[in-house]
């Protein structure tokens, strides 16, 4: 089995990097179903249907001058409501040279900023700011080997 540290994996939004990035989910995709029990069943029957592509919890260390960052940030407060935009997660290299885990080097997927940046500033300890967003995903994610 491979083992790899995810340490250099990058997140980009609309082509630009987001910077300070301590940590990202990858889509958390299920496929919805819809029942087919009928009288004639004798257990209850389900079909698959449409896919979820699910949300993407992005964490960073804030700084307000990063471009990616900002553009999380321009993307929630759109005057329509958040526009949808391209974004890709992307491993490291050393995670994507072969064999790699299931050979996943990224995810690609069009999305808006769900849930803008939040979480608490330590005002008193020694801890950096950290701050959290959720993606939520549109449409298919494209998973590349």
């Amino acid at each position: 089995m491979s083992k790899f540290i995810a340490h250099g994996t990058t997140v980009t939004v609309s082509g630009t990097r987001i910077g300070r990035l301590v940590s990202v989910s990858i889509p958390d995709r299920v496929k919805g179903e819809a029942e087919t029990t009928d009288t004639d069943s004798t257990a209850r029957e389900f079909i698959a249907g449409l896919r979820d592509s699910g949300t993407v919890e992005i964490t960073v260390r804030y700084d307000p001058d990063d471009a990616g960052q900002l553009i999380v940030d321009n993307n929630y407060a759109a005057a329509q409501g958040s526009e949808v935009v391209a974004w890709v997660i992307t491993l490291p290299g050393a995670a994507t040279a072969s064999p790699s885990p299931q050979g996943v080097a990224s995810w690609s997927f069009d999305g808006y900023v769900q849930k803008p940046w939040t979480g608490s500033l330590d005002l008193v300890g020694d801890v950096a700011a950290e701050l959290t967003c959720t993606v939520r995903v549109t449409g298919p994610v494209t998973v590349l080997h």
